[in-house]
């Protein structure tokens, strides 16, 4: 994990935004965010990062909807995130905390199975299935990517936690790739020179987000949609989605 992933907080929303979904049981989760036309051809699949169901991160997935797709936003913590109050970890115990979060409830192992039960109950009602993580999501998003190339026709990711190259390399679908300017530069470089050239290159889309405002975190539960500048960069990053979307699948 990057040092911003384990110590940037959360920003609790000020803007009272009101999401337009609303929560069902999808495939092997009793509560799903789902949002956008039921009668979509794409359906999105979207990991939140390890702070759950926020504000904004639940705005992003209806503003994917306005552009005419299915979102659904499992929980995978099954309600249980990890808690506000001990973020960032102030001392050992909280540490520790952390640590055992990351290899129990958030252990990436166990989505995999998960990701191939919605996917598989999703594409008996949609024609494609498109998947996008954010922090934690995006490195579960990008181990999918790298299973059976008919789980996911597309993948995304966000400012990426534990972010791997090694594991780019072996994708089977395109990819979208939208960095910080908090992930590791060498890293990202690496993985955009696989993305330029490998069989997907001409699906692919990479944008390294690498101004003040864009912190890991920046589409998801740590933007501030209050400071105008943050906001460009959020507002941006679900442009480039959609864009990839519309020309990967």
């Amino acid at each position: 994990m990057s040092a911003a992933c384990c110590s940037i907080p959360p920003v609790i929303d000020q803007t009272n935004y009101q999401p337009k979904g609303q929560y069902e049981k999808v495939g092997y989760f009793n509560k799903a965010y789902v949002t956008g036309p039921a009668d979509s051809k794409t359906v999105l699949v979207g990991i939140y990062d390890i702070f759950g169901y926020f504000n904004q991160t639940l705005q992003g997935a209806d503003i994917l909807a306005d552009k005419g797709y299915r979102v659904v936003l499992p929980d995978f913590f099954r309600g249980k995130p990890f808690p506000l109050e001990k973020f960032p970890p102030g001392n050992e115990a909280d540490q520790s905390e952390l640590g055992k979060f990351f290899s129990t409830v958030a252990a990436p192992p166990a989505r995999i199975p998960e990701l191939i039960n919605i996917s598989g109950e999703l594409r008996a009602k949609h024609d494609k299935v498109g998947l996008v993580g954010f922090c934690w999501g995006a490195a579960i998003a990008l181990n999918a990517a790298t299973q059976d190339a008919k789980l996911f026709d597309a993948v995304a990711v966000l400012h990426p936690a534990m972010l791997d190259a090694g594991v780019v390399e072996k994708v089977k679908t395109p990819i979208g790739f939208f960095p910080s300017k908090d992930e590791d530069g060498s890293e990202v470089k690496k993985v955009i020179d696989i993305l330029s050239s490998n069989e997907f290159k001409e699906k692919n889309a990479y944008h390294h987000f690498n101004t003040e405002k864009a912190i890991h975190g920046f589409a998801a539960a740590r933007c501030n949609l209050q400071d105008e500048e943050a906001k460009k960069v959020y507002v941006e990053a679900y442009e480039r989605l959609t864009t990839f979307f519309k020309n990967a699948i």
